[in-house]
Order: C-alpha cells, then sequence, then structure tokens
C-alpha cells in the first residue's frame, strides 16, 4: 500500500501524520522532481528533430514552469487491477493547472482528473497504463489549500469517511505563526473543491452554450472563467479540438469587477482573452467600425424626456425596430439609385441591369450587398477598359469609353450611398426622429405623448454642439452604444474594424451578472459570437442593481439560444460566508434559513452622526489591528457618500483609507471604502454598512436585491452602523434575530461630573 494508504487506514496514526505526507510530497515535487523534469522536457525539445514530439515537450515543459508557480490543489490514489481482478498496484496522482507527466500532476481537464471531481470513493475507471488495459479503483482523495508549497489545510477521504488536516494537528505554534491565510487578491481558488455539478458545467461538450444563475458565493462567475478555461486547454496527447484565448470576449459588469477578475485570469491561461466591461466593448467596437467622432454623455439624463426614452430603448422590441430601419433602408436603394442615375443620364436599361442585380444580392446583409455590388461595378468596368486599351475601331472607342463613364457614375452613387448608409450615428437619429409609423408600429402600447418624449430627447441630444447647418453633432447617450453596434450588426452580418472593414466574429463570449444587461444588450453580444453554442452566460435576477434595465429573463435567453429551459444550471449552495450571515441571506431569498452560531452580523444604533463615526472609527480600529490580513470594506448608498466618509476618516484618523472607484479598486488586504454599485460580484474578509437606512435599502423588490447584494459580500463579519432609523427590511431582519444590535461604547470622558444632590 502507498504511504498515504496506510496512515488513512492507520487507526494509531494522527491526522498530523498525513500533513506530512502531503507536505513532505509537496517539498519534493517543488525541490526536485518538477525542476528534474523542467530540465528533461528542455533537453528533449531541443534534441529531437521531430516537430511533434519537440512542441510536446516544449509544452510540458512550460507547464512544469506554472505548477513551479502555483502548485497543485489535490491528490488521489487509485489501485489497478490487471484484466484477471489481480492488484497490480497502487498510483498516486495529484491535481493541478496543467499537466506534467513525469511528476503524475494532471490538469483539472485532464480526462482522468474526472474522477477526482465526481468519482465516489469504491468508484472504478478503466484506463490504459504502459500498453495495459487496467481496471482502477479510487481509493484516496486529499483536498488541499497551500501557499507557494507550504500547505494551509486539507481534507483527506477514503472508505472510512472524511478527516480534516490542518497545521493545529502537527504544531500549532508553527500553525499559528506561519500558516496564515490572507485577503484573497482576486477570485477564490475553487479547484480544489468543485462540486460534481460545478464540474460538469466546466466540462460540458463545446458543442453545448452554458446557462448558469446561482446565489452569491455559489462561484458561478468562477465556473464560467474556468468553463473558458478547458476550452482552450490543450492536451499534447488529446484529439479535443481548442479554443484560442485571443478569441474569446469576457464581459464583466463594471470596472471594479475587471479588475478583481483580471488578477486571477493568467492563473488559469487566459491572460490573452478580451476583458471588458460592456460600456467599454461597444464603444471601441464602434470606434473600429465607425470613422466619424463619438462621445457618451454622461448628463443626458437632463435633457428632457430623457425618462420615457431610456424605458422605451430598454424594451425588447427595440431589437425588431432596428430591424425594421435597416429594411426600410433596403427597400428604398432600387427607387434612390434610380433617381440618381437618371439625373446623371443613365440608360434605363442599364439603371435596370444594376438594379436587378441589387435584388440578387438579398441574402446578404445590407452593407455587403452594396460592396458586392461596387466590387461588381469595378469589376466590369476594369474589363472595358483593357477592350478600350486592345480595340484599334474608333466607333469601338467611343462605345467603350462612354460604359466607363457610365461605369464610373453608377460607382460614384454606390459609393455616395455606402458612406452615407454607414453613418450610424445620423441612422440613430432618422430611426427615433424621423420615422413614427416604425415606432408606432414596434410600440403600439406606448402613448403619444412617451414617443415623443423619445423623439424630442434624441432630437436635442443629437444637435448638442452640432455644427451650423447640420443636425448631428458629437454626442449620443450611453443607452444608443448597444443600439448603435446592433446598427453595425444588422448592416454588416458581424463586426467590423479595420479600413477594410474585415468582418470578425469571437469564437466564445462569457458575461457576467447578465442580469443588469438589457434586451438590446444581451443581443448584440449574443450574435458576436460565431456559434451560439459558443456562449456561456452567468447571473443572478436577486443581484440585479440595474433596476432601469429589464433582464429579459432565463427562459427567453435560453429560447433565444434554442434551448430547453431546464437546461439552465441553478448553482443554490454558498461557498463564501460564515453561517450567520448565510442564514440572513437566505432569509431575504425567503428561503428557509438555521438560525444557530456567535458571530451574527451586528447593528450599532447611534444617536447622531457624529457617534456613528465614532463607532465606525472604533470598530474599524479594531477590524485593521486585530485582522491585518483582511479586506475591509465599508460600503455606502452611493459616489457621494463614498467620497465624504472617506473625507471624514481622513480627517479623524491615520488609516490608510483607499478609495474603491472603478479600476483603481484594491484587493490586498487593507481598508477600502466604496458605494453598492461598484461592490457587485467582489467578496471581502469583513464588511460594513454605512448609514444602512430607507433611502439606501429601499421597501421594495429594488432594496431587497441591493440588501442581497450588499450583505453577501462579507465573508466572516457584517457590521451596520447608522445614525437614523434603519431601514425597514434591516429592523425586520433584527425582529427575527438574524442581526443582533451592538450598544455604542459608553465614553465616561464625556459624562457631566456634576455631584449627586442627595
Amino acid at each position: 500500500m502507498s504511504n498515504i494508504s496506510s496512515l488513512l487506514n492507520d487507526t494509531e496514526k494522527k491526522p498530523g501524520d498525513v500533513f506530512s505526507f502531503i507536505q513532505e510530497d509537496l517539498n519534493q515535487n517543488s525541490q526536485t522532481k518538477l525542476p528534474e523534469a523542467l530540465a528533461w522536457y528542455q533537453h528533449n525539445a531541443n534534441e529531437t528533430s521531430n516537430y511533434t514530439i519537440q512542441k510536446r515537450n516544449q509544452k510540458w515543459a512550460e507547464n512544469a514552469k506554472e505548477i513551479l508557480k502555483e502548485g497543485y490543489f489535490g491528490m488521489f490514489e487509485l489501485e489497478d487491477e490487471d484484466e484477471d481482478g489481480n492488484v497490480v498496484g497502487r498510483s498516486l496522482y495529484r491535481i493541478g493547472l496543467c499537466d506534467v507527466p513525469k511528476c503524475r500532476i494532471l490538469s483539472i481537464f485532464n480526462s482522468l482528473a474526472q474522477i477526482f471531481f465526481e468519482g465516489n470513493i469504491g468508484s472504478g475507471i478503466a484506463r490504459h497504463s504502459g500498453g495495459k488495459r487496467l481496471e482502477s479503483e479510487l481509493t484516496v482523495r486529499v483536498n488541499l489549500q497551500q501557499e507557494r508549497f507550504q500547505l494551509i489545510t486539507a481534507q483527506a477521504e477514503n472508505d472510512d469517511g472524511r478527516i480534516e488536516i490542518d497545521p493545529s494537528q502537527n504544531d500549532p505554534e508553527e500553525a499559528a505563526s506561519k500558516y496564515q491565510i490572507t485577503a484573497i487578491d482576486g477570485l477564490p481558488d475553487i479547484r480544489a473543491y468543485l462540486t460534481p455539478e460545478q464540474y460538469r458545467q466546466i466540462t460540458q461538450e463545446m458543442n453545448h452554450p452554458l446557462i448558469v444563475q446561482g446565489k452569491a458565493g455559489s462561484g458561478k462567475t468562477t465556473v464560467g472563467l474556468y468553463r473558458l478555461a478547458y476550452l482552450t486547454y490543450s492536451n499534447p496527447d488529446s484529439t479535443k479540438p481548442s479554443i484560442d484565448p485571443e478569441h474569446i470576449l469576457v464581459v464583466m459588469y463594471n470596472a471594479a469587477l475587471k479588475a478583481y477578475v483580471q488578477s486571477s485570469l493568467e492563473k488559469i491561461g487566459l491572460d490573452k482573452a478580451q476583458l471588458f466591461t460592456f460600456h467599454e466593448w461597444t464603444y471601441k467596437t464602434i470606434k473600429e467600425a465607425y470613422r466619424g467622432t463619438i462621445k457618451a454623455l454622461t448628463t443626458a439624463n437632463l435633457i428632457h424626456g430623457h425618462a420615457n426614452a431610456q424605458r422605451i430603448k430598454d424594451r425588447p422590441e427595440i431589437i425588431q425596430l432596428i430591424d425594421d430601419f435597416v429594411q426600410k433602408q433596403m427597400n428604398s436603394v432600387p427607387d434612390f439609385l434610380t433617381n440618381l442615375w437618371k439625373r446623371d443620364g443613365l440608360s434605363n436599361q442599364y439603371i435596370k441591369t444594376w438594379i436587378e442585380y441589387y435584388h440578387s444580392t438579398s441574402n446578404l446583409p445590407f452593407l455587403r450587398r452594396l460592396k458586392k455590388m461596387r466590387k461588381a461595378v469595378i469589376a466590369q468596368r476594369n474589363e472595358t477598359e483593357g477592350q478600350l486599351q486592345s480595340t484599334t475601331s474608333r466607333i469601338n472607342k467611343n462605345r467603350q469609353q462612354q460604359a466607363i463613364d457610365a461605369l464610373t457614375c453608377v460607382l460614384k452613387r454606390i459609393d455616395y450611398l455606402y458612406e452615407h448608409m454607414r453613418n450610424y450615428k445620423r441612422d440613430i437619429r432618422k430611426m427615433f426622429c424621423d420615422n413614427p409609423d416604425l415606432l408606432k408600429q414596434n410600440f403600439p402600447d406606448e402613448s403619444d405623448e412617451a414617443l415623443q418624449d423619445l423623439r424630442s430627447y434624441q432630437d436635442t441630444l443629437s444637435r448638442k454642439d452640432a455644427p451650423a447647418r447640420k443636425n448631428i453633432g458629437s454626442w449620443i447617450g450611453f443607452d444608443d452604444l448597444a443600439i448603435m453596434l446592433r446598427l453595425i450588426q444588422v448592416k454588416h452580418g458581424a463586426l467590423v474594424q479595420g479600413e477594410e472593414e474585415h468582418t470578425y466574429l469571437y469564437e466564445h463570449v462569457f458575461v457576467d451578472e447578465a442580469q443588469d444587461l438589457g434586451a438590446i444588450q444581451i443581443k448584440v453580444l449574443l450574435d458576436a459570437v460565431r456559434s451560439k453554442t459558443g456562449i456561456t452566460i452567468v447571473g443572478d435576477v436577486n443581484q440585479k442593481i440595474q433596476h432601469n434595465t429589464r433582464f429579459i429573463g432565463w427562459e427567453k435567453l435560453a429560447n433565444e439560444l434554442q434551448l430547453e429551459v431546464d437546461v439552465v444550471k441553478n448553482l443554490t449552495v454558498s461557498h463564501r460566508s460564515i453561517p450567520e450571515i448565510t442564514a440572513l441571506c437566505d432569509w431575504i431569498l425567503d428561503e428557509e434559513y438555521t438560525l444557530e452560531g456567535e458571530h451574527f452580523p451586528l447593528l450599532i444604533q447611534n444617536n447622531s452622526e457624529q457617534d456613528a463615526l465614532d463607532s465606525l472609527i472604533e470598530e474599524l480600529d479594531f477590524l485593521l489591528q486585530e485582522h491585518s490580513n483582511h479586506h475591509i470594506c465599508v460600503i455606502c448608498e452611493g459616489r457621494t457618500a463614498s467620497k465624504n466618509l472617506q473625507s471624514q476618516l481622513k480627517q479623524a484618523t491615520s488609516f490608510n483609507v483607499r478609495d474603491g472607484y472603478r479600476q483603481n479598486f484594491s484587493f490586498s488586504p487593507g481598508l477600502t471604502i466604496s458605494n453598492r454599485q461598484q461592490i457587485k460580484g467582489l467578496e471581502f474578509d469583513a464588511v460594513v454598512v454605512w448609514q444602512p437606512n430607507e433611502t439606501f435599502f429601499t421597501n421594495d423588490f429594488k432594496g431587497r436585491c441591493d440588501f442581497y447584494t450588499v450583505c453577501s459580500r462579507a465573508r466572516e463579519q457584517l457590521l451596520f452602523v447608522s445614525s437614523s432609523e434603519p431601514a425597514s427590511i434591516l429592523t425586520e431582519a433584527l425582529a427575527q434575530g438574524l442581526i443582533k444590535e451592538l450598544k455604542p461604547t459608553l465614553n465616561l470622558d464625556l459624562l457631566d461630573d456634576e455631584e449627586p444632590d442627595f
């Protein structure tokens, strides 16, 4: 039997002995086996003339370097039997980010790793080793957490059950001084603790899209990103196709979440993936396709009619409106060109020929029809110019020159039309301001007043800073970015870039926090990928922050991807928070919860704002001193409140106060002040909610979503500090015993020292 089996089966051995065995295995691989494997692979790559063998060894050398940086996070033992049922040996494998065969380290995506994640102790698997067919049985599984090959904690499982292993069972003093888990700088590493369901979602076949809805802390974002890593995984010995990370688009909710995820992409081989917020991506993509000046107006909400305009643009019917508008443009082309060519003096037969050619391209997107038509005109003109050069007849020369002039005229008008039809900013104005029939057709339930607000708003916005006698300036609204990109997609049939307008599509698109995207935003993302099978989407409607956008819902999203609704995966178990915080979050969702424990969320209610600030400072001082390796985040209602609190803390304390805003968000241990819009998708060791009143958490579905989103950011500690009446949902949680009230510390120095009169 292998050492680890012996240790687990020997009742006299202690968990500390198992800890020592695992640590010794980590030491041997980091100090000896992996460096030797790296040298061996590099040597063989340099010595061989076989290209396939060379690339394979180069890949494994790169893998060995990666494992030397990251280590491995799992171990499992297989008992091997031959075809006659005889035990012929035991094999100990390790699970890491990539394959290193000489060290028996398997990638999470290696087919043999499946038994580690999905198998039960005693599960069997048929495999080949050394040219022989073996029946192997899973006898031991170890999940471990390590940092720089120093073991932090582990779980070992065999047929007798599971035991928890930590340094305190081996050397409590060493554990206290050496093995402290610090704040996670990026997404938590859940690889060692993936559930079978999560693993199946990650390794799902490539020809199926993946939609995951799940509660906060269930690992849906991490599952989605590991799904992408699996799709890019290339095993030198496998025929499974892989995707180039450069052809993957990853869309995050905001800049803070993007920065949070950015630090994790390199670890899973996705550092070359294209990572953007939605607005970043649309703006970049539009700039690649549109030659004019474009600026998104941040104060568009101040323009009359904005509320109705934004609401109508967020409706799913906007997608059909765009299609109808482009179709109307395409239908008008024959009459438009006919009138111009008649004005140019072209014959009816000549005009008819090219109009018929235009109709013959009806299977193509609009601008590709015009490009194909233009290409045909140029080809015919070039051919006629060649004939002109070779002919000696004056009559033929005149006839051919007339044909060249006519073709030049045709080309000139097509070029004019092409430039006119790719002025997408002008299209937006015309669609909303000059097509009342299309608006009424697509929004029949909207009042005339609401549609007039939309027209008035768009006209005012488009005319802002416009040149004299022009009605199109540089400005559009943020909600116009998706509309403009959709116009580009519909007119070209894809995304375009460069002077030559090369069309392109992504191989895979990953959308995080989908519930905060509207119908038009979801549509442009779904149509940015080569196949609907290349889609991974995750989200949770209970964490919706953008309540002015209407999510189309999981059912419609599944229908859009031509999936059955029951194919949508649901992650129901949160792995982030301690049980007391999890119970509060489950209560918010009207789910069953268990009310037990000692570390409940706390409310400190104060009589004045200064008292509240003093309480906050006292609690922060305690947290920073007692938990110096933790990331503590104070969450305010909005950006203004966040900036004001930062200013107050900087004046009153020596704390290193960090601004948690957009891409400047820091995720290392320390103190961060942020607001509810910025903390979406993030997590912190401790969360302090500043002034949680009724304006922060309104008494409706929106307020409940905000409350759930804020509370579920905390891993270990959740604290509310208030100087006014708390939000009703907070008061209700307090009455249910899910939150405990902590009385502010009494400052004896402030008491009146007047003598009693008795």
